[in-house]
C-alpha cells in the first residue's frame, strides 16, 4: 500500500510507502520540501481529490492564495509550515558535523568531485573548440567580429553552465547533510533555479568589481595624470580600507542566498534578506571557519599537486556551506538536529 498526497505548492500527485508517512520528502516537480501526511487522517484520505487548480484571475487581480491548496487544508494534512529556526553557530559544531558527514560518505563525495570536474571538463572543451573556430574563421575572412561573437558565445555558456551546476549541486549537497544518502540525478535537477542563479551571480559580479572600481576612480585618475606614487596610492586607498570590508560583510551576508532558493524555493529578493536575517550574529564565526577551511585547502592543493586534492576540496567545501545552512536555521544534520535530537529519517528519494 501506498500513501497518495497533493504537493502543497504545484498540486502535483505524489506517492510514497507507508513507512514514509511523518517523514519529509521533496515533490519531483517543483522541489517542494513537505511532510508525508498519516494515511490513516480523514485529511490525507481526501487529498487527492481536495486539490482544485488555480481560477484565471481577472487582469489586474492577484490572488491572495500562496498555493493553489487553502492554508486550512494544507495544516490539517502537513501540520503547522515548519519555519526555520535562528541558531548560534560555533565552530565546533560546524566543523564536526562536516567532518563526520564527509568521512562517512567520502567514497561518494569523491564520485561527485568527478561529476563536477569531467562536467566542467566537457564544457571547457566546447567553450575551446568554439573559440578556435571562430579564431580561424575571423583569420580566413579577415573579419575581426567573428572572433569577438565566439568568444562572448563562449562566456556566456560558461556563465550559464556554472550557474545551473551551482543550482545542481546545492541540492546535492543539502540532501547529503541533511541525511546523509543521496541520488546523482540530483545534480541535473537546477534547471527551476537557473534564473535566480544567474541573477545572484551577477550580483555578486557587480558587487566584486563594481565597488573596488568606484572607489578606485582617484587612483585611476592619478594614474592617468602621472600624479606622485603618493597621490596615486591615496586614490587606490578607499578600495582596500573601505571596499575589501564591505564586499566581506555582503558576501557573508548573502551567504546562505542559493541555499534559500533552492531549499525553499524562494524568490531571489527574499532569498537574500532571508539570509541577511539568520547570517545576523553569525557573520563572524563564519568568516573565521572559512579562513580556516580556505588556508588548509590550499595547504593541501599544494601537497598534492592540485589534481588529486581537489577531488576533496570541492565536495568538502560545498558540504560545509550546506551544513553552515542547515545549522544556522536550526534544521537537522546527518540525521541529527543542532539540539543533538535525532531529526527525521530521510524520505524516499523521488529523484532516485
Amino acid at each position: 500500500m501506498a500513501i497518495q498526497f497533493a504537493c502543497t505548492t504545484c498540486g502535483e500527485i505524489l506517492q510514497t510507502p507507508d513507512e514514509t508517512a511523518g517523514k519529509k520528502t521533496r515533490c519531483p516537480k517543483c522541489a517542494t520540501v513537505m511532510v508525508v501526511p498519516d494515511k490513516h487522517s480523514s485529511a490525507g484520505d481526501a487529498v487527492a481529490s481536495a486539490y482544485q487548480p488555480p481560477r484565471d484571475q481577472p487582469k489586474g487581480e492577484s490572488s491572495p492564495q500562496t498555493s493553489p491548496m487553502s492554508s486550512e487544508l494544507r495544516t490539517a494534512i502537513f501540520g503547522p509550515p515548519t519555519e526555520p529556526r535562528p541558531h548560534k553557530l560555533t565552530l565546533d559544531e560546524m566543523f564536526n558535523r562536516t567532518w563526520i558527514i564527509f568521512t562517512n560518505r567520502l567514497g561518494i563525495l569523491v564520485l561527485f568531485a568527478l561529476l563536477m570536474m569531467g562536467l566542467n571538463g566537457v564544457v571547457s572543451v566546447g567553450t575551446m573548440v568554439i573559440n578556435l573556430t571562430t579564431q580561424m574563421a575571423a583569420q580566413f575572412t579577415n573579419e575581426i567580429w567573428i572572433m569577438f561573437v565566439g568568444q562572448g558565445v563562449t562566456q556566456i555558456i560558461s556563465f550559464v553552465f556554472q550557474s545551473w551546476v551551482q543550482a545542481g549541486a546545492m541540492i546535492y549537497m543539502l540532501r547529503m547533510a541533511r541525511y546523509g544518502e543521496v541520488s546523482f540525478n540530483e545534480v541535473f535537477r537546477g534547471m527551476p533555479f537557473l534564473w535566480r542563479s544567474l541573477l545572484f551571480t551577477l550580483l555578486i559580479l557587480v558587487v566584486v568589481y563594481g565597488i573596488p572600481g568606484l572607489l578606485s576612480a582617484g587612483g585611476f585618475v592619478a594614474l592617468a595624470q602621472q600624479a606622485e606614487p603618493a597621490w596615486v596610492i591615496a586614490g587606490f586607498a578607499p578600495a582596500v580600507v573601505i571596499g575589501l570590508p564591505l564586499i566581506t560583510w555582503l558576501m557573508l551576508s548573502w551567504y546562505l542566498t542559493i541555499a534559500f532558493v533552492v531549499d525553499r524555493d524562494m524568490k531571489l529578493n527574499e532569498a537574500i534578506r532571508q539570509s541577511y536575517r539568520f547570517m545576523r550574529g553569525n557573520r563572524f564565526m563564519v568568516f573565521v571557519a572559512g579562513a580556516i577551511v580556505g588556508v588548509l585547502a590550499l595547504l593541501l592543493l599544494i601537497i598534492t599537486c592540485f589534481l588529486p586534492g581537489m577531488l576533496f576540496v570541492i565536495p568538502y567545501a560545498m558540504l560545509f556551506s550546506c551544513v553552515v545552512y542547515l545549522l544556522a536555521t536550526g534544521q537537522g544534520t546527518g540525521g541529527e538536529e543542532p539540539s543533538g535530537k535525532p531529526a527525521p529519517a530521510a524520505p524516499e528519494n523521488p529523484f532516485a
